[in-house]
């Protein structure tokens, strides 16, 4: 876990000082593209090897890609080191993030429901395809950032998260309300477009006043709250739910989505005010 804390931000900080933070959207949503597809590929690849090898080729799998990775990274532009005396204090950074953080953790607690209660969601149901609910999330969300990754760099971040969230918004309502599997794999088909761009667009926003010397400490401070939201949100709505209402869990998603919502709206506010008063 520390090892794919570390690799993550520091892949996505790597980029950033590569291209520049006028294409920080697109870094991060092929980011996340590496990252699920690479988790998608494990998972069927894992199943294979297991009913081909055993367990234990799980294991020299697990050590001979990030070996693979290791060596080509090493064929890659190295970069100069900024000294250390010129970063901003962690506390400082953390508050420089905190809005854009705080609605990526509202606006993750949707997909968390989604990735943790729909299979007892469909067994409660007595329905089957709750495989199918995460498949139309997955492929919908890759899909997004495939055609518009571009779009929170040309129109900025908050505004493409505030269109994002709306789309998710009504996603997860979708499927709150949804009475047949059909209406809950649009939701959720829905729900995975909308918030398959959020994560860079607030990015975007988190990375606005970061000096380029601390965009190593933005970045993973502000992915910690991805992390966060799934800490807390899924052992809430499983309390919520006391075992029985699973659908309940997408109206806690859809709530905490309109309040991402209202904070990326902020986000806009401050930024026109910020412009009014400096010249």
């Amino acid at each position: 876990g520390i090892s794919e804390s570390l690799i993550v931000t520091g892949a996505l900080t790597w980029a950033l000082n590569q291209v520049g933070s006028s294409h920080a959207g697109k870094v991060m949503s092929w980011n996340g593209n590496a990252m699920y597809g690479g988790v998608a590929l494990g998972a069927l690849g894992g199943g294979w090897l297991v009913k081909w090898g055993g367990f234990p080729w799980i294991v020299y799998a697990a050590i001979f890609f990030p070996i693979m990775a290791w060596l080509i990274a090493q064929t890659l532009e190295k970069q100069k080191l900024v000294e250390q005396k010129q970063r901003l204090p962690f506390l400082k950074v953390t508050k420089m993030v905190l809005l854009p953080g705080i609605s990526l953790l509202l606006s993750t607690v949707g997909y968390s429901v989604i990735l943790s209660f729909s299979g007892l969601f469909f067994q409660a149901k007595h329905w089957i395809g709750a495989e199918i609910v995460i498949a139309c999330f997955g492929i919908s969300f890759v899909l997004a950032r495939i055609l518009f990754s571009g779009m929170p760099d040309r129109y900025g971040g908050a505004r493409i998260a505030i269109f994002s969230l709306i789309i998710e918004c009504v996603g997860l309502g979708l499927m709150f309300i949804a009475n047949n599997q059909n209406l809950v794999f649009l939701g959720s088909a829905l729900s995975g477009f909308g918030f398959s761009l959020v994560v860079p667009s607030l990015g975007i926003e988190a990375l606005k006043q970061i000096p380029v010397q601390n965009r190593g400490t933005a970045m993973g401070t502000f992915l910690a709250f991805f992390d966060l939201s799934f800490c807390i949100a899924v052992p809430f709505a499983g309390l919520i739910t006391h075992g029985q209402n699973y659908q309940i869990v997408y109206l806690i998603g859809a709530s905490c989505s309109f309040l991402a919502l209202l904070i990326s709206l902020k986000l806009i506010s401050d930024y026109a005010l910020q412009k009014i008063i400096t010249p």
